[in-house]
């Protein structure tokens, strides 16, 4: 009797057990789905959007760049990606633009930035001289879900970048008009 028991007692621990891994495979395989299912959400979103959008990694290079970046910049996204967008940026700029990218990635608040960015042109097949237009940029932090050595969440920045040469072409001409009204005043 006391063997039935035991007998019982063994295959009730194993069946349960067994219930428990079935359990823990199911949650993480949906976990997984659930993952891939947001991720291409997010690369839908991504190539679909007019304005750029990029992930940068913890060292501040480009993981991902969205395919909208060709009408910006005027060359594909995998010409852009690690450090070369930097390249682009406007000389004068590159300081202002590497202490947004690094306040983003500290700072829990959003950094924008309005800066110029090389763009390559075309006539036809032809290259012909690159110009520089206005982008805004707008970066914030997310903590990665991997904890890094010491038990420290890793800080990663996604950012979004906006054309706006002719919002600035605007604001230029309505300052010329201003300027040139109070002159006449005068």
């Amino acid at each position: 009797n006391q063997d039935w028991i035991a007998l019982a007692g063994v295959a009730t621990a194993s069946i349960y057990a067994g219930g428990i891994a079935l359990a823990n495979s199911t949650f993480v395989r949906e976990g997984d789905f659930a993952k891939v299912a947001s991720e291409a959400r997010y690369k839908l979103l991504a190539q679909n959007i007019s304005d750029v959008i990029a992930r940068h990694g913890a060292d501040g290079g480009i993981t991902f760049l969205s395919p909208a970046v060709e009408g910006l910049a005027g060359v594909p996204a995998s010409d852009l990606l690690g450090h070369k967008l930097l390249d682009r940026v406007h000389l004068a700029d590159r300081p202002a633009f590497l202490t947004a990218i690094s306040d983003a990635s500290r700072g829990t608040l959003p950094v924008s930035l309005e800066f110029r960015l090389q763009r390559e042109r075309f006539n036809g097949d032809q290259r012909t001289a690159p110009e520089f237009v206005w982008v805004e940029m707008r970066s914030h932090a997310i903590d990665s879900s991997t904890a890094a050595p010491a038990g420290e969440k890793t800080r990663r920045a996604f950012r979004v970048f906006c054309y706006i040469s002719r919002r600035k072409a605007d604001a230029l001409a309505l300052e010329n008009a201003r300027s040139e009204a109070e002159r006449a005043n005068d």
